[in-house]
C-alpha cells in the first residue's frame, strides 16, 4: 500500500464492435498478467467527452498506467494524465 501501486492498467478503445480490438485485448491481457498486471477494459463509443469521464474514473479507482487506442485524443486527457503523472501509451 506504501508504494501506492495498484498492479492494474487501463485501456480505453474507441469501440469494442471491431473484432480486432478483441485481438488487441487479448494479447494485452496475457502480456500484462506474465507481469502481474490486471487489465480494465472500457470503450467511449467515439465520444469523445465520454473517453475523459472513463480516463477520470480509472484515476481515481487508482491505474499504474493507461492505454489509449485510437487516433484521436482530447487535449484534456492528456491534460489529466499529465496532472496525476500516469504513464501512457498511444495505439
Amino acid at each position: 500500500m506504501a508504494s501506492r501501486k495498484t498492479r492494474s492498467v487501463a485501456a480505453i478503445y474507441p469501440t469494442l464492435d471491431n473484432p480486432i480490438f478483441a485481438v488487441s485485448i487479448q494479447s494485452l491481457q496475457q502480456t500484462l498478467w506474465s507481469l502481474g498486471y490486471q487489465l480494465f477494459v472500457a470503450s467511449h463509443e467515439y465520444r469523445p467527452e465520454r473517453e475523459l469521464d472513463l480516463l477520470r474514473s480509472f484515476v481515481e479507482r487508482g491505474v499504474d498506467a493507461v492505454v489509449l487506442v485510437g487516433t484521436d485524443h482530447d487535449d484534456a486527457v492528456f491534460e489529466l494524465l499529465e496532472q496525476y503523472m500516469i504513464p501512457y501509451v498511444l495505439t
